[in-house]
């Protein structure tokens, strides 16, 4: 693992990977040429992206089918760029 990347829960995030944003209780992309909302998808080493919704303060819910897979981190969407969940957030469920 790079020095100055994060662990979290098998996900490795790189120091060029910006926290998603929270606006009006939902996730906003970071990267100021898209800004999509409610668009932040996990992925997993499956490649498959799994919905992603805020269910409380500082608590995330992944939906997915099967929650066999391992994460390898977040990205947006709309725009393909890989982004981090914000800080005091983690995922708490995956249905």
């Amino acid at each position: 693992m790079a020095p100055d990347a994060i662990a979290l829960e098998g996900v490795v995030l790189g120091p060029d990977e910006p926290h998603a944003l929270v606006r009006d209780g939902v996730l906003v992309c970071p990267h100021p040429d898209c800004g999509a909302v409610d668009q932040i998808v996990e992925l997993d080493v499956a490649t498959r992206s799994n919905e992603l919704e805020i269910v409380g303060p500082g608590a995330i819910a992944a939906y997915c089918g099967d929650s066999t897979f391992e994460g390898d981190g977040f990205e947006c969407d709309v725009c393909s760029r890989r982004v981090s969940l914000p800080d005091d957030f983690e995922i708490v469920s995956w249905d």
